[in-house]
């Protein structure tokens, strides 16, 4: 099952740095000042390093509130 830290890993690879004060609850777009186009690459990496397969059609805006928000989404994909 994918964690929240598996998450957290691929924002930190996709950020290029180290997110040490990210949790569940972090807001993507609001505290990582996430762009459409890196929620494209953070997307992508999730299916390369997690091996999951989604539409980007069934993201929908409170997909990326949080960490929690986005994991919860891509579980659901599975």
């Amino acid at each position: 099952m994918i964690q929240e830290s598996d998450v957290i890993k691929v924002l930190e690879q996709v950020l290029e740095r180290e997110l040490p004060d990210v949790d569940g609850g972090t807001r993507l777009l609001e505290e990582l000042s996430l762009d459409s186009t890196a929620v494209l690459e953070v997307l992508m990496a999730i299916e390369e390093s997690l091996g999951v397969s989604f539409d980007p059609e069934d993201l929908e805006p409170q997909h990326l509130n949080s960490v929690s928000a986005l994991t919860e989404f891509v579980r659901n994909q599975n």
